[in-house]
């Protein structure tokens, strides 16, 4: 089991840090051995960061993954809406592979005006098809 927060703190800008691939030795320091991406607002990461933040990551022997985007609804009744819920998670994966991890967490959906029943078999068949994409 591992444990690390989720993005970087206050306390960490606090003491001096200005960017994410200084977080590992600062975690490392702590006792703590995780760190998930936040990509709560959509993911939004060039390739060059992603695989500095990996290096340093894999440097320290803190495990990455990252959270999809906050916005994923799978229960929407609306198919281009669960297919951008489906495009989400696939761009957050992409980018945990860049960062050197290998899970991706996600929040995947809400009832809205739904009966539960149906919001849940609309969430179950948007994991279905995102995993098949995957």
């Amino acid at each position: 089991m591992r444990f690390g927060p989720s993005g970087n703190s206050d306390r960490f800008y606090d003491e001096g840090y200005k960017d994410t691939v200084q977080a590992f030795p600062w975690i490392e320091q702590m006792g703590l051995d995780a760190f998930e991406y936040p990509f709560g607002r959509g993911v939004s990461l060039s390739e060059n960061t992603a695989v500095k933040i990996a290096a340093a990551a894999a440097e320290k022997g803190v495990a990455i993954s990252a959270h999809a985007p906050y916005f994923i609804n799978f229960a929407n009744p609306d198919p281009e809406k669960r297919e951008n819920s489906c495009r989400y998670v696939m761009d957050a994966a992409r980018a945990v592979r860049l960062l050197g991890g290998h899970r991706v967490v996600v929040h995947v959906g809400a009832v809205l005006k739904l009966e539960r029943r149906q919001a849940l078999q609309n969430c179950r068949d948007g994991l279905t098809e995102v995993r098949k994409r995957l």
